[in-house]
């Protein structure tokens, strides 16, 4: 009976050993499997921690850009509308610019015209003085001619001196010449074209013109100039 027993025992107490082995293994297993599971955990705590950081990160760049954004956009208004506003501008400058080039147009063509009067003022006053010269220098020669005619000068030798056409000299002689019916009265006539002349002024030039248009020789006794 005893070694009944002692062989149940003995094959309880294997049972049991092995049983405490298997336990033993089961734990060690479980063991590693947690402190696995544990590392895993804290790596996706960790993963999770900086995904959040990244997130909100994220969202602080999103807030910035949006306030960027609208910087931008109040920018941009700002700038169409100072660009509306030199478009404006310009087309106001232009249009002034077209009013001060028509207005310079019609100034520049008033003094073109002004030029264009004193050019011919100054022409007809050129020709003016140029008559007037010619008139003179003729009237001195007819005095200077009458002068030599009455100091008993030759008319050769006064056509020479004067310049004036023999034609011209002779006419004067005739003038200067009294006539035979007066020579009788030339006293008397004297003595009263002095007294005529004393009261109006004597008029050679006049009446030098007049003698000769009365001869007609108007127009062939004028010196060639």
């Amino acid at each position: 009976m005893f070694p009944y027993f002692d062989l149940s025992l003995t094959l309880i107490i294997c049972v049991a050993l092995i049983i405490l082995v298997l336990v033993l293994v089961s734990f060690v297993l479980n063991a590693r499997r947690a402190s696995a599971l544990e590392d895993r955990l804290d790596l996706l705590e960790k993963n999770l921690a900086k995904s959040t950081e990244e997130k909100e990160q994220l969202l602080r760049n999103a807030e910035e850009s949006e306030k960027k954004r609208q910087i931008l956009e109040r920018t941009c208004a700002y700038l169409s509308d100072q660009a509306q506003q030199c478009v404006d501008r310009f087309a106001g400058i232009e249009a002034k610019s077209n009013d001060f080039s028509t207005k310079f147009e019609e100034i520049n063509g008033i003094l073109q015209k002004i030029t264009k009067e004193l050019d011919d003022f100054k022409t007809s006053k050129a020709s003016i003085d140029a008559s007037g010269a010619d008139a003179e220098s003729e009237h001195s020669a007819l005095n200077n001619a009458k002068k030599l005619l009455k100091q008993g000068f030759d008319e050769n030798e006064v056509s020479l001196q004067t310049g004036l056409p023999a034609g011209e000299v002779d006419m004067i002689s005739r003038m200067l010449a009294p006539y035979p019916e007066h020579e009788k009265t030339a006293d008397t006539a004297l003595s009263q074209s002095s007294a005529v002349l004393s009261r109006e002024p004597v008029r050679h030039k006049t009446a030098s013109l007049r003698a000769r248009s009365a001869y007609g020789m108007n127009s062939s006794l004028r010196r060639q100039r």
